[in-house]
């Protein structure tokens, strides 16, 4: 039960995280009115539905419910906002920046299922590949401030 438990918040606040995109638009266009009504949405139906949950029902259905106002949000209001700031359609917007990053991790998860790789050996080969990242972009970045400074090595040493 707490796999399930926590692997819903995981689902719910990733998707809140892809949400969340939707505040920046209405901060870089200077107009806050649908984060506040918005909010104000939130306050008065989410909150008093998790002390519904949470006091008649068990934490697995206060999960159910995060996930799924989460991917309403999402689904819903990321749309509301685009048609009212009219900066991007929703369509091009979910084609082009969300659709390739939910297939690669649906591409992810197909291919760990598939050849039955644990949740261990998963972490393990996440730990190295993010280790081999940041140590290419450190070597590229010294390379880079090499060629920025005029310099053939960024430590001269003499051996004597």
């Amino acid at each position: 039960m707490g796999e399930t438990i926590l692997t819903l918040y995981i689902l719910g606040n990733s998707v809140a995280i892809v949400t969340a995109f939707q505040y920046y638009l209405q901060v870089a266009i200077g107009d806050l009115k649908e984060h506040v009504r918005y909010n104000k949405i939130l306050l008065v139906t989410y909150i008093p539905l998790i002390f519904f949950f949470a006091y008649f029902y068990d934490v697995l259905y206060v999960a159910i419910l995060s996930f799924t106002f989460k991917l309403a949000s999402f689904l819903l209001w990321q749309w509301y906002v685009h048609h009212k700031t009219r900066v991007v359609t929703h369509k091009a917007w979910f084609s082009r920046n969300i659709l390739p990053s939910l297939l690669m991790c649906c591409l992810v998860s197909g291919f760990t299922v598939f050849f039955g790789i644990n949740k261990i050996q998963l972490t393990t080969l996440v730990l190295l590949i993010t280790m081999a990242s940041l140590y290419a972009a450190i070597v590229l970045g010294a390379l880079v401030l090499a060629k920025i400074l005029n310099k053939e090595t960024l430590v001269n040493v003499e051996f004597r």
